[in-house]
C-alpha cells in the first residue's frame, strides 16, 4: 500500500482501533498500549496539528464532568441537580459563595443597610447550604452542597409560589377581575344581570390567561436557575479540588517536621553552640 495515501479522521480512528485489536491478539507486550502527552503531540504535529491545540485537549479531558442533571418542579418550588465527578473542598464551598453573592447582589446577613433581603450559611452534618431570604418570602432560593464519596451533589431549589397550585392563583387572579368587572359592569348598567354576565365573561378570560401567564413565568424561572446552576457548576469545576488541598497540607506538615528535625539536631549538638555565643560576645 501506497505510505503516501492520506487519511481521513474516520479511517485513522478505524486503523488505530485495527492495529490495537491486532496488537493484543499478538500477544506483543513489548509497547504499552497507550501513548504520554508527549507522544501524542509528536504524532499530531506529524499530521499538522499544533501540539498547544492537543495540550489544551488533555486539560479539558482531564477536567472533572457533570454525572447527572434534572429538573424537578411541584406546585410551590423549581429543582435543579447536579452531580459533578469530583469530591468538595473548603476551597470550593467559598468560591460556590462568593460566586452566588456576585451574581444574585445579596449580602450576607441582615443588616439595617439591607433590611429586604440577605442570606445566611449553615451546615448540616457534610452539607453545606447557602439560603436567599426576601422580606415577606423567606427561603426564596437554596443552594446545597453535599459530597458523595468522589462525587458532589450540586442543588438550587427555588420557591415560586405559597399560595397554592398555579391553577388557584390563577382563578384567584380571575376572582379579584370578575369582582371588579362586576362592579363597573353593574353599575353603569344598573343591573345585577349584567354585573353578573359581567363578571362571568370576565372571569372566562381572565383565569386562562393568568394559568399561562404563570406557568410561563414558572418556565422561564426554570431557565434562570439551570443557568445560574451551570454558572456554579463551572466555578466547582474550575476550583481546586480537596485532594490537591491534602497534598498541599501534607507538603507543609513534611516541611513543618524537617524544620521541627533541623532545629532539633541544631540543639543537640553541644560544641556548636557554645562556640556561636563566644563568637557572639568577642564580636
Amino acid at each position: 500500500m501506497d505510505r503516501d495515501a492520506t487519511f481521513d479522521e474516520d479511517e485513522i480512528q478505524q486503523l488505530l482501533a485495527r492495529a490495537a485489536e491486532l496488537q493484543a491478539a499478538s500477544g506483543d507486550e513489548s509497547s504499552s498500549p497507550g501513548l504520554t502527552l508527549q507522544e501524542v503531540e509528536e504524532a499530531a504535529e506529524s499530521a499538522g496539528v499544533d501540539p498547544r491545540h492537543v495540550r489544551q485537549a488533555a486539560r479539558e479531558l482531564s477536567r472533572p464532568k457533570t454525572t447527572h442533571a434534572s429538573t424537578d418542579v411541584n406546585d410551590s418550588h423549581l429543582f435543579v441537580e447536579r452531580w459533578i465527578d469530583r469530591p468538595m473542598s473548603e476551597e470550593a464551598w467559598t468560591a460556590l459563595l462568593s460566586e452566588l453573592r456576585h451574581r444574585t447582589g445579596v449580602p450576607q446577613g441582615w443588616s439595617l443597610s439591607s433590611p429586604f433581603e440577605w442570606s445566611t450559611t449553615e451546615r448540616i452534618g457534610d452539607t453545606r447550604e447557602w439560603t436567599h431570604h426576601r422580606l415577606g418570602n423567606t427561603r426564596e432560593l437554596r443552594v446545597s452542597l453535599r459530597p458523595s464519596g468522589e462525587q458532589t451533589q450540586l442543588r438550587l431549589a427555588k420557591r415560586t409560589s405559597t399560595d397554592g397550585t398555579p391553577l388557584l392563583n390563577a382563578l384567584g387572579i380571575g376572582a379579584v377581575c370578575t369582582i371588579v368587572a362586576a362592579s363597573i359592569v353593574g353599575g353603569s348598567m344598573g343591573s345585577w344581570l349584567w354585573a353578573l354576565l359581567g363578571g362571568l365573561i370576565a372571569l372566562s378570560i381572565t383565569t386562562p390567561i393568568a394559568y399561562a401567564g404563570i406557568k410561563a413565568w414558572r418556565r422561564s424561572q426554570l431557565r434562570s436557575l439551570e443557568t445560574l446552576a451551570d454558572q456554579l457548576e463551572r466555578v466547582l469545576i474550575d476550583s481546586p479540588s480537596s485532594s490537591s488541598a491534602q497534598v498541599g497540607n501534607s507538603s507543609r506538615n513534611s516541611l513543618g517536621d524537617a524544620q521541627m528535625e533541623s532545629s532539633e539536631s541544631s540543639s543537640a549538638s553541644p560544641s556548636q553552640t557554645p562556640t556561636r555565643r563566644r563568637e557572639g560576645g568577642q564580636t
